[in-house]
């Protein structure tokens, strides 16, 4: 005949887990959720940085773009110029340009001598200009420079 055990009695537990395998677990899932996150943290601030690198490479092109509307007004010597816009319409400014309240735009116009940039059409010479649009910008990483190069006639 059997006896069962009286609710006096103590059971005795002899399966599971011991403290130390659940403590071990624990550390190590911890561990790998941690990296896991710290990780996803780093791809963000990558691709924050790659989006604002992209961003200052496109306001460059956009300074060269409307330099080439403005290129009656270039200095014949070389210069460092900005694109100030007043009302409806772009001109060559001495302040540098600040754009979102992070870029600084600079455009470096030099004039090329007849043996890099004179093109010659039936007597009539067209004169043509190097066009640098160069963007700088600060943030937690460092300071950063993104240059757009060009020639113009």
């Amino acid at each position: 005949m059997k006896n069962k055990p009286s609710s006096k009695q103590k059971h005795i537990i002899t399966s599971g887990f011991s403290l130390v395998e659940v403590l071990f677990t624990m550390v190590f899932l911890v561990v790998i959720v941690f990296g896991v996150l710290k990780l996803e943290t780093g791809n963000f601030s990558l691709g924050n940085a790659q989006n604002t690198e992209t961003r200052a490479y496109l306001w460059a092109d956009q300074g060269i773009a409307i330099a080439e509307t403005l290129k009656d007004t270039f200095c014949d010597a070389g210069c460092t110029k900005s694109i100030a816009f007043a009302g409806n319409a772009y001109s060559l400014g001495d302040v540098p340009e600040t754009l979102d309240d992070l870029f600084v735009r600079t455009l470096k116009i030099e004039p090329l001598g007849i043996e890099e940039g004179v093109i010659k059409i039936n007597a009539l010479a067209l004169s043509a200009y190097r066009v640098t649009a160069q963007i700088d910008w600060e943030d937690n990483m460092g300071t950063h420079h993104a240059e757009v190069k060009r020639v113009i006639y």
